[in-house]
């Protein structure tokens, strides 16, 4: 008989995060129409998974990620594009220095249980020891970024861009 390790414990009691956003985000997109709003708050669901999911995507492509974390997931826009895609736009608290930065995730959904693609765009250069952080989170400064950010969107250049 073989002992089970605490890792392979806690792999087997961890929900899998890609199929729980996948879930949750299948049920926001039934509710609107193709090109309408998401009825998406920074205290939902999907957020809290995401605030979990972006940073282990993260690591697992970047090393300097070991020790970050997202705090929360504030929108600028949040679409749905597509029957089972959406956008999403806004800006994200480091945990590690309570900064914002930008980002967004363009998610297509295979079926309500799998994500077919998840492209992360994450970060423009700043400061912080992952040199993304921009302006302190609870500060004027922190506000006007996520008020500028779709007219900014354009024009980002991107510190941490890739697809899942």
């Amino acid at each position: 008989m073989t002992r089970e390790t605490g890792q392979e414990r806690q792999n087997r009691e961890r929900p899998n995060l890609t199929r729980l956003a996948a879930r949750q985000l299948t049920e926001l997109l039934a509710r609107v129409p193709v090109g309408g709003k998401l009825p998406l708050a920074s205290a939902s669901e999907l957020n809290d998974t995401l605030e979990i999911l972006v940073p282990e995507l993260l690591r697992a492509r970047h090393s300097e990620w070991a020790r970050e974390s997202l705090d929360g997931l504030f929108y600028s826009s949040a679409l749905k594009t597509e029957d089972a895609e959406a956008k999403l736009r806004g800006m994200c608290i480091l945990i590690s220095d309570q900064t914002v930065a930008p980002f967004e995730l363009a998610v297509k959904l295979h079926s309500d249980e799998e994500i077919a693609t998840l492209r992360i765009r994450l970060g423009e250069p700043g400061g912080g020891h992952l040199g993304i952080s921009g302006p302190p989170y609870a500060s004027p400064l922190g506000q006007r970024f996520l008020d500028e950010m779709e007219s900014r969107a354009q024009g980002i250049d991107w510190v941490y861009d890739f697809g899942v």
